[in-house]
């Protein structure tokens, strides 16, 4: 490589990361060769071999940041984060004010140190005014859902409607019904499999929108039967997916199927009868109900059996309940709002608080409570017209981390990004949309990106199997099939699985394929082996596993007789490397194993996965717990304008993202090929 070229990339360098690309002196050319490999190898998910060459890169040349930062990526996507942190430290102290720098080592060392950072200490973010978005307007908001992608509804008596926001708070649509079916005064919602269930007070119909705000039907009348309503005011479902409403001027609750079939009430005599009832809310498979009149909340098994009830003093006209983190959050409409802790039957009340200038304000007649996945409280004070919004107190001193995993040029110009937002609980954030992103590629900004969420375009399941090949696992290969056997029926031709055998090395002995009795075939003819080592075969099927996209899972059956071995690879390595890809881990057990190994266990429930044992009767839901856990990275692309006569040459990129006030941002690059 001339002089000339190398100069021209040191100086298209100095602007990545703050780190500079150092200039090369003559016989220096390997290190840049060796640097150009190691981003292949990156980029292809080779991790171990990016790895090589940017040790060897920084053992020839000792001053490439550049290249020691990629080799910090390389280990952290690998599963070792510890080395990963160390990397960055080394970087750090020659980059001493590398904000970016700085962002990502405290990212890592929340990551490593396992999060533990309070959410329930929480401070006023910010407030949604009804009169904020002309077109969108809201008054007197009674209730909040809030779906899997972090959008807002928002309900509201006032102004007869339902109102969406994206995750940034901006209005997406507004719907008061179909045509002449509009509500008169909805009063309670719930959110269920994409779908809206709004009780509409004056109307004694419940009504249902889809997710775009388009109404589909309604159902109820004016009456007292099973299927009618004097006054439906709350509304919620058990894990069954049963309707439970409440009915204020019948004093009772209904409980209807989930094919919406009225199956009987309850809640109207003996210790549960009730006056005047209102919110309802499900939890560990009993229903709270809130009894206005008699200022107390009633439990009530399935069956609508009386249970018990909570009292306090602090109840003064209590609205809607909410479940936030095992404790009640009751919204009162004179008291404010009210969290009680059962572990220690004590109770809080909040009815003032600071907002962002500094300045009191009143808690004024709430009328529901909502908590989103990433620890944000959400309040509706129905009386001025907002919703008022809590985030944690570490949340308003971080910014959002963003890990770029794969830059794609194989269709140059056509370029894709593949990356990770995350939130400093390492929680992924859903909902982002390309105007949340700006990028920036060789000082050019690029406005033309598309971006893709992968949970939505690939839903397909991805599974790599792995089998102890032991004589204990072949003796009782017809239960483990048993075991099996619900899995199988759910696959569909979409999906794929792929088989490894687990003995003194790993080895896949079949390529992907949907065909059951080709697994089997497979497993039945392999060759018992003396000795197993899970590990390899877990390390084999997770890196398999990251050139996929959609759900991806790791399958590991074992007699349980065979204790986990850390040779080679730990159990934290292993469960970095899954958690960083998005991969879980299934380990399907002959038997219960060692009160004092924890160690299937650990590697299930880290990586969110689950532990089965062969006739506990938990395997009918395999599939559907890999199917539920999506791909959850996106994707931008965008069409380059460098030529492709610029072979080798490297094109560094900024790229910054917005979620609610807060930012993240990341710098990569490529070279062209």
């Amino acid at each position: 490589m001339s002089h000339y070229r190398i100069g021209i990339l040191a100086t298209l360098c100095l602007l990545f990361l703050g780190l500079d690309f150092p200039k090369f002196k003559t016989g220096e050319e390997r290190a840049y060769k060796n640097f150009q490999n190691g981003l292949l190898h990156y980029n292809a998910r080779e991790y171990n071999l990016a790895r090589e060459k940017f040790l060897k890169v920084i053992s020839e040349k000792e001053d490439f940041s550049l290249a020691r930062l990629y080799l910090s990526r390389a280990l952290y996507q690998s599963g070792d984060w510890s080395a990963a942190l160390q990397e960055l430290e080394e970087i750090q102290k020659l980059k001493t004010k590398d904000s970016i720098l700085k962002n990502r080592i405290e990212f890592l060392r929340l990551e490593i140190g396992g999060n533990n950072l309070s959410i329930t200490d929480k401070t006023f973010f910010r407030s949604i005014q009804g009169e904020e978005n002309r077109g969108f307007r809201f008054r007197n908001p009674v209730d909040i859902e809030i779906d899997e992608e972090g959008n807002i509804y928002i309900l509201s008596f006032g102004t007869t409607n339902l109102v969406k926001l994206d995750p940034n708070f901006n209005p997406v649509w507004v719907s008061q019904g179909g045509f002449a079916r509009q509500m008169k005064g909805p009063v309670a919602m719930d959110y269920y499999k994409g779908l809206f269930y709004v009780a509409d007070f004056p109307s004694d119909f419940i009504f249902i929108f889809n997710k775009k705000g388009i109404f589909q039907s309604r159902i109820g009348e004016t009456g007292s039967g099973l299927n009618q309503f004097r006054g439906p005011s709350g509304i919620t479902r058990d894990t069954q997916g049963n309707l439970y409403i409440s009915d204020l001027g019948n004093h009772r609750i209904l409980k209807w199927s989930s094919k919406l079939e009225p199956l009987f009430a309850f809640g109207n005599s003996g210790k549960g009868a009730m006056e005047y009832p209102s919110g309802l809310n499900f939890h560990k498979n009993n229903l709270y109900a809130i009894d206005k009149k008699q200022k107390r909340i009633v439990i009530f098994d399935q069956e609508g059996n009386y249970l018990k009830e909570i009292k306090s003093d602090l109840f003064k006209k209590p609205r809607s309940l909410e479940f936030i983190h095992d404790q009640i959050y009751v919204s009162d409409e004179i008291a404010g709002l009210l969290m009680y802790n059962p572990e220690n039957d004590s109770w809080k009340k909040l009815e003032k608080f600071k907002d962002g200038k500094g300045k009191i304000r009143n808690v004024d007649r709430p009328f529901s409570s909502k908590l989103d996945n990433y620890g944000y409280l959400f309040l509706s004070d129905n009386n001025r017209h907002r919703i008022d919004i809590f985030a944690p107190k570490t949340y308003l001193l971080s910014n959002l981390g963003l890990e770029v995993e794969k830059v794609d040029t194989s269709y140059f110009p056509s370029i894709a990004i593949y990356l990770r937002v995350k939130s400093r609980r390492q929680q992924d954030i859903l909902g982002l949309k390309r105007e949340d992103f700006h990028l920036v590629e060789n000082q050019n900004d690029k406005f033309l990106i598309d971006l893709k969420s992968l949970r939505t375009i690939d839903n397909k399941i991805t599974v790599s199997l792995a089998f102890e090949n032991s004589n204990s696992f072949h003796n009782n290969l017809t239960l483990f099939q048993n075991q099996l056997e619900s899995f199988f029926e759910k696959l569909t031709k979409n999906d794929r699985v792929e088989l490894l055998r687990s003995g003194k090395d790993a080895t896949k002995i079949l390529p992907y394929t949907y065909s059951k009795n080709t697994i089997y075939h497979a497993m039945r003819t392999s060759t018992p082996e003396t000795l197993t080592y899970p590990g390899k075969a877990i390390h084999s099927a997770i890196q398999n596993l990251t050139h996929e996209i959609g759900p991806r899972a790791v399958i590991y059956m074992s007699s349980g007789d065979v204790p986990y071995s850390s040779k080679q690879y730990s159990l934290q390595s292993l469960v970095q490397f899954a958690k960083v890809n998005g991969i879980q881990i299934y380990p399907i057990l002959l038997n219960q194993p060692d009160p004092e190994d924890e160690s299937w266990k650990y590697l299930a429930e880290e990586t969110g996965g689950q532990i089965s044992i062969i006739r506990n009767g938990d395997e009918d839901n395999l599939y559907d717990s890999i199917k539920s856990k999506l791909d959850l990275r996106y994707v931008i692309s965008y069409e380059t304008e460098v030529k492709s006569f610029l072979s080798e040459k490297w094109i560094p990129f900024n790229l910054d993202v917005k979620y609610r006030d807060f930012g993240g941002r990341t710098q990569g690059g490529y070279f062209v090929p």
